[in-house]
């Protein structure tokens, strides 16, 4: 089982926003276990979120980041095909996950609406940014 120290998932209480957070001892399996948990918290909506996946202290092999872009993108249970995210951030500086982020845009893994950030500050100011829009 994983450690509750290795992600943490939080409904914001200002928004429509959800946050993911994997620390340091994050890696494939646990990411698996955690996809539950941010499902969980995810069918309990009654509006769609934006989802927040901070991953700058994550250490994940190639292979661990393709292996979780498939998870996400493809199959009956994609996490981010979920009814209840409206877009998803992640926040990187780690260049290879970038890039594995940015291919979940194509076609080839059916045009997951995805923005990169740096920083959870400018990814959260987006989030908000654009429920204040919908206002």
């Amino acid at each position: 089982m994983a450690s509750p120290n290795t992600y943490g998932i939080q409904k914001l209480p200002d928004g429509p926003i959800t946050l993911y957070t994997a620390t340091r001892d994050a890696h494939l399996r646990v990411l698996a276990l955690s996809n539950q948990a941010l499902r969980d918290v995810l069918d309990a909506q009654s509006d769609p979120v934006i989802h927040i996946a901070d991953m700058r202290a994550a250490q994940l092999s190639f292979q661990d980041m393709i292996t979780l872009a498939a998870n996400a993108a493809w199959g009956q249970n994609a996490l981010f095909r979920h009814p209840m995210i409206r877009e998803v951030l992640i926040v990187t500086r780690d260049e290879v996950l970038c890039l594995t982020a940015q291919s979940l845009t194509s076609d080839s893994y059916g045009t997951i609406p995805i923005r990169l950030f740096s920083n959870l500050s400018e990814a959260l100011a987006y989030a908000r940014s654009q429920f204040a829009r919908a206002r």
